[in-house]
């Protein structure tokens, strides 16, 4: 459970750090919504057009990306690279891995703590036997 826990703080804290290059931020448009299959879990994903330096982008995220769920012409803003516009990530998600990361790094904390607490446990009964 502590990996398991482990790895979404890590992912959150990956997906919240900002970029080393130089960034701008755009207004996005959903222009296409696509449905999860029968079998898959989640809320589909979205096609997202952008305009960065002159030219038109498309950017395809989860249709829910922190606290909206977004439709069909729904405007979000978008994070770009300056140098490699297509290069890009919704700014809502990046503020929900900010907001996730430290529940996630208290859960693997807790789940660490009991873990090692019942190492001690077990350690402690065996050497009673």
């Amino acid at each position: 459970m502590t990996l398991c826990f482990g790895f979404l703080a890590a992912q959150s804290w990956k997906d919240s750090q900002a970029w080393d290059e130089a960034s701008a931020v755009v207004d996005g448009v959903v222009v296409e919504v696509f449905e999860p299959g029968l079998m898959e879990k989640g809320s589909g994903s979205v096609l997202v057009r952008y305009a960065a330096g002159g030219a038109e982008y498309e950017l395809e995220i989860g249709r829910d990306p922190g606290e909206h769920f977004l439709r069909l012409k729904d405007s979000l803003p978008i994070e770009y690279a300056v140098a490699r516009p297509s290069q890009a990530r919704a700014v809502w998600a990046v503020e929900a891995a900010r907001a996730d990361r430290g529940l996630w790094i208290v859960i693997a904390g807790l789940c660490a703590v009991l873990a090692i607490g019942t190492g001690v446990g077990y350690l402690v009964g065996m050497s009673r036997r």
